[in-house]
């Protein structure tokens, strides 16, 4: 008698746990945390950060996600520089609305816009979702640690704004 595991291993919905964890080791090792003189901040990463949901490419992905955290007519905020397939997954698909944000202000990452995007959509809906891709398809582009840090700072002063964050690690090359 044979067993259905065996004839057909189906990895977990979720996704493969050693490709999970090649991701989250990547992640850690990417942070450049002093592994030897920042050991409380070290833990601290390697004990909360998640693993990803692993998808069947970036469409199933961004479909996956904004299914689960957009109603028809809601707003995910995005750049107006993005992936063609957003609009068409976002609107098309779900129904749902994309708020743009000049993408670029004096050749660098508007944080204004974001800001100001976020406040915009709060004035309409409770929930506040976010997608970003970087680097940025069609453009590129990748935030610097400085413009990196500016944008952290908007969310967290806005964090009991942003509550569905989404990011977009297709274009990154893991080694």
């Amino acid at each position: 008698k044979f067993n259905i595991n065996e004839i057909v291993p189906y990895p977990k919905i979720s996704g493969l746990e050693d490709l999970k964890t090649i991701w989250k080791n990547w992640i850690i090792e990417k942070s450049l945390i002093n592994k030897s003189g920042e050991k409380e901040r070290l833990n601290r990463l390697e004990n909360y950060i998640s693993t990803p949901v692993i998808t069947s490419g970036l469409t199933n992905g961004i479909f996956l996600c904004c299914s689960l955290l957009l109603n028809s007519g809601d707003y995910i905020i995005s750049t107006n520089k993005r992936w063609g397939n957003y609009d068409n997954i976002i609107e098309t698909l779900l129904g749902a609305k994309i708020k743009s944000f000049e993408f670029f202000i004096k050749d660098k990452f508007n944080v204004q816009g974001l800001k100001d995007a976020i406040y915009e959509v709060s004035k309409i809906q409770e929930k506040i979702v976010l997608i970003l891709g970087f680097p940025n398809n069609p453009t590129g582009y990748i935030p610097n640690k400085e413009e990196l840090e500016e944008i952290i700072n908007v969310l967290k002063l806005a964090q009991k704004d942003i509550s569905k964050p989404i990011t977009n690690n297709a274009l990154i090359n893991i080694k």
